[in-house]
């Protein structure tokens, strides 16, 4: 059943994090502010450049920010993706291919009663979206880097 399944992939593989996990974790915390600030701006940026009129299919038009990644739709993700690769430019494949990050192939969701059609258009966004990444890593250039690559292809 579902909460069997749900027990053995997620529950059960809890650990206890380690040393180096926790002073992480507790630089994150220190750092919040500072971070949710750079993700907001990434956001920003994104928004400017690619929104809803310079991006038909930008499901984004809120301020609502900060975000883990900048979604974005792409009429053809495969090759969308794969030319991101190519030129080095960082794209999230984010969910991969179906609803339900991370699986990515539809009848893996068949062992949690899901099948495919069931919900027809969270399957049509999935094979659609990509996001854009906020992380701290992702500086100004970097941004002008993916918006300029975006533009080209659109």
């Amino acid at each position: 059943d579902l909460d069997t399944e749900i027990m053995a992939e997620i529950t059960a593989i809890a650990r206890q994090p380690s040393r180096r996990q926790l002073r992480r974790g507790l630089r994150a915390l220190r750092d919040v502010t500072a971070i949710a600030r750079h993700r907001t701006e990434c956001c920003a940026d994104y928004r400017a450049a690619l929104g809803p009129d310079a991006w038909p299919g930008a499901p984004c038009d809120s301020d609502r920010a900060p975000l883990y990644y900048y979604p974005l739709l792409s009429d053809n993700k495969a090759a969308l993706l794969q030319q991101a690769r190519k030129a080095r430019i960082e794209l999230v494949p984010w969910p991969v291919a179906v609803p339900i990050y991370p699986l990515e192939h539809i009848a893996e969701l068949s062992v949690y009663g899901y099948r495919p059609g069931d919900c027809p258009q969270a399957e049509a966004l999935a094979a659609r979206l990509v996001g854009l990444p906020t992380h701290t890593r992702i500086t100004p250039a970097v941004r002008r880097q993916i918006i300029d690559f975006l533009q080209a292809r659109h």
